[in-house]
Protein backbone atom coordinates (compact mmCIF):
# COMPACT_ATOMS: atom_id res chain seq x y z
CA UNK A 1 0.00 0.00 0.00
CA UNK A 2 1.39 3.06 -1.02
CA UNK A 3 1.54 6.30 1.24
CA UNK A 4 -0.57 8.23 -0.60
CA UNK A 5 -3.42 5.68 -0.28
CA UNK A 6 -2.64 5.43 3.75
CA UNK A 7 -2.88 9.60 3.69
CA UNK A 8 -6.12 9.20 1.20
CA UNK A 9 -7.61 6.37 3.88
CA UNK A 10 -7.01 8.90 6.90
CA UNK A 11 -8.38 11.86 5.14
CA UNK A 12 -11.75 9.80 4.32
CA UNK A 13 -11.86 8.29 8.16
CA UNK A 14 -11.27 11.63 9.89
CA UNK A 15 -14.16 13.82 7.40
CA UNK A 16 -16.39 10.41 7.78
CA UNK A 17 -16.06 10.69 11.53
CA UNK A 18 -16.99 14.62 11.83
CA UNK A 19 -19.86 13.93 9.39
CA UNK A 20 -21.45 11.30 11.15
CA UNK A 21 -20.67 13.11 14.62
CA UNK A 22 -21.65 16.48 13.38
CA UNK A 23 -23.39 17.14 10.41
CA UNK A 24 -25.76 13.84 9.49
CA UNK A 25 -29.66 14.55 10.34
CA UNK A 26 -31.32 11.47 9.63
CA UNK A 27 -33.53 10.51 12.76
CA UNK A 28 -32.57 6.78 11.78
CA UNK A 29 -28.83 7.58 12.65
CA UNK A 30 -28.67 6.75 16.40
CA UNK A 31 -26.31 5.92 19.22
CA UNK A 32 -22.51 5.71 18.60
CA UNK A 33 -21.75 4.95 14.48
CA UNK A 34 -17.95 4.40 14.72
CA UNK A 35 -15.55 4.40 11.47
CA UNK A 36 -13.26 1.37 12.23
CA UNK A 37 -11.16 1.39 8.98
CA UNK A 38 -11.17 2.74 5.32
CA UNK A 39 -9.73 0.87 2.37
CA UNK A 40 -9.44 2.57 -0.68
CA UNK A 41 -8.09 0.77 -4.18
CA UNK A 42 -4.32 1.03 -5.15
CA UNK A 43 -6.96 3.25 -7.92
CA UNK A 44 -8.10 5.64 -5.79
CA UNK A 45 -11.69 5.42 -6.82
CA UNK A 46 -13.26 3.59 -4.51
CA UNK A 47 -13.18 3.57 -0.52
CA UNK A 48 -15.18 0.89 1.55
CA UNK A 49 -15.81 2.82 4.68
CA UNK A 50 -16.61 0.21 7.64
CA UNK A 51 -18.75 1.19 10.84
CA UNK A 52 -19.72 -0.39 14.04
CA UNK A 53 -23.01 0.62 15.51
CA UNK A 54 -23.69 0.18 18.88
CA UNK A 55 -27.42 1.92 19.03
CA UNK A 56 -30.70 1.33 21.04
CA UNK A 57 -32.50 1.47 17.24
CA UNK A 58 -32.18 -1.78 15.55
CA UNK A 59 -28.94 -2.13 13.66
CA UNK A 60 -30.24 -2.89 9.61
CA UNK A 61 -32.43 0.99 10.95
CA UNK A 62 -29.13 2.64 11.65
CA UNK A 63 -26.98 1.26 8.67
CA UNK A 64 -30.56 1.98 6.09
CA UNK A 65 -30.10 5.86 7.51
CA UNK A 66 -26.20 5.49 6.50
CA UNK A 67 -27.01 4.04 2.63
CA UNK A 68 -29.42 6.58 2.63
CA UNK A 69 -26.94 9.86 3.54
CA UNK A 70 -24.14 8.18 1.22
CA UNK A 71 -24.58 11.00 -1.21
CA UNK A 72 -24.26 13.60 2.06
CA UNK A 73 -21.13 11.75 3.07
CA UNK A 74 -20.07 11.61 -0.58
CA UNK A 75 -20.35 15.53 -1.02
CA UNK A 76 -18.60 16.02 1.70
CA UNK A 77 -15.26 13.92 1.60
CA UNK A 78 -15.43 15.52 -1.95
CA UNK A 79 -15.16 18.83 -1.00
CA UNK A 80 -12.36 18.20 1.97
CA UNK A 81 -9.80 16.11 -0.36
CA UNK A 82 -7.75 17.95 -2.64
CA UNK A 83 -8.60 15.03 -5.63
CA UNK A 84 -9.40 16.04 -8.91
CA UNK A 85 -11.74 12.92 -8.28
CA UNK A 86 -12.96 11.70 -5.08
CA UNK A 87 -13.44 7.94 -4.60
CA UNK A 88 -16.91 6.55 -4.61
CA UNK A 89 -18.02 5.53 -0.69
CA UNK A 90 -19.67 2.55 0.55
CA UNK A 91 -20.48 1.19 3.47
CA UNK A 92 -19.53 -1.94 5.10
CA UNK A 93 -20.94 -3.06 8.68
CA UNK A 94 -17.78 -4.21 10.62
CA UNK A 95 -19.25 -6.55 13.49
CA UNK A 96 -14.95 -6.90 15.02
CA UNK A 97 -15.75 -4.28 17.89
CA UNK A 98 -19.15 -6.60 18.93
CA UNK A 99 -16.92 -9.51 18.87
CA UNK A 100 -14.42 -8.63 21.00
CA UNK A 101 -16.67 -7.35 23.53
CA UNK A 102 -18.28 -10.69 23.76
CA UNK A 103 -15.09 -12.23 23.96
CA UNK A 104 -13.92 -10.24 26.69
CA UNK A 105 -17.10 -10.82 28.62
CA UNK A 106 -16.21 -14.87 28.09
CA UNK A 107 -13.19 -14.31 29.16
CA UNK A 108 -14.03 -11.99 32.03
CA UNK A 109 -16.67 -14.73 32.80
CA UNK A 110 -14.21 -17.74 32.90
CA UNK A 111 -12.09 -15.77 35.05
CA UNK A 112 -14.44 -15.32 37.12
CA UNK A 113 -15.41 -19.05 37.46
CA UNK A 114 -11.64 -20.16 37.94
CA UNK A 115 -11.37 -18.17 40.82
CA UNK A 116 -13.97 -19.46 42.48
Amino acid sequence: MSVRQRKIESQIRRVVSMVLLRDLEDPRVTGIVSVTRVEVTADLREAKIYVSILSSSPEATVFQGLLHAKAFVQHEVARALSMRVAPHLSFVLDHSLKKQAEIDRLLAESKGIADD
